[in-house]
């Protein structure tokens, strides 16, 4: 089933665990509004950690999950690409079990939407831990103020720049050395069709390593960061391909050090939203 939507029913618990038999057969699910608590998310999270391939999407917003229901959803993590767990009454704590578990994934989760969880400047830390494993990020109401953006800013801003060398992980057959490459853009181009290359009488096996070099979306609406805040976040604009800062208490100061930080990228330049609202 390419999606269920069963949005604003009383599952509870047993509903989830019915549920959490027929996961592996949906690649999106929506039980938002569905009065699921952290002993539902258990049975559920169980039964996705053990899926041979990840589901596309599964949301959970408006649900009482609080920090025990985000360490059980923090073991599954590898296997969801798009995670909502707005509103589930998250704090500092639940962030970090999170967070945890995403800074050890192998690939990037394409969305992460936190809003209206009120983790505040602790759990802004915590993200910032993991943001080069997050695509795009809604933290939106979180009670972050300047502070907490100077950590997921600073942590931003050291993502590697788009010209930086990709690594090729070559795996030499029949032996369990592994031998680490770099090689340019170019070299690359060259040789990302083939499935194996040659060196002399070896041949290796191919795989790539994505280095994650920007986020594709940051939406930090309804925090309390003001210039402070506005100062940080355009020290990182480099790396962001869409900001979204409405209701951010920034005064034409702020909004100044944002345009000029967008002023001085190359072509093409991040989507700025929200700045309308200030």
């Amino acid at each position: 089933m390419k999606k269920l939507d069963l949005h604003s029913n009383y599952l509870g618990y047993g509903g989830a665990s019915h549920i959490s038999t027929c996961i592996s057969k949906i690649e999106k699910l929506n039980i938002s509004w569905c009065k699921i608590r952290a002993s539902g998310i258990k049975s559920i999270s169980d039964v996705i950690s053990k899926l041979p391939e990840p589901m596309k999407k599964l949301d959970l917003h408006d649900n009482d999950l609080g920090d025990d229901g985000a360490s059980h959803i923090s073991t599954c993590l590898s296997k969801i690409e798009e995670l909502d767990i707005s509103w589930c009454k998250i704090s500092a704590s639940g962030i970090k079990s999170i967070s945890d578990a995403i800074s050890k994934l192998p690939e990037p989760m394409k969305k992460l939407d936190l809003h209206h969880n009120d983790f505040g400047d602790d759990g802004a830390s915590h993200i910032s831990t993991c943001l080069s494993k997050i695509e795009e990020l809604i933290i939106g109401r979180c009670k972050i103020s300047a502070s907490g953006i100077k950590s997921i800013s600073d942590a931003i801003s050291k993502l590697p720049e788009p010209n930086s060398f990709l690594k090729a992980e070559l795996f030499k057959r029949f032996i369990d050395d592994i031998l680490w490459l770099s090689y340019d853009e170019a070299n690359i181009k060259n040789i990302e069709n083939s499935s194996q290359i040659g060196f002399g009488q070896n041949r290796f096996d191919l795989r790539f390593q994505k280095i994650k070099m920007t986020m594709k979306k940051l939406d930090l609406d309804l925090n309390d960061l003001g210039d402070d805040g506005a100062f940080h976040i355009a020290t990182c604009i480099s790396k962001i391909e869409e900001l979204y800062i409405g209701y951010y208490k920034i005064s034409a100061s702020g909004i100044k050090s944002i345009f000029d930080a967008i002023s001085k990228l190359p072509e093409p330049k991040p989507k700025v939203d929200g700045l309308k609202w200030l």
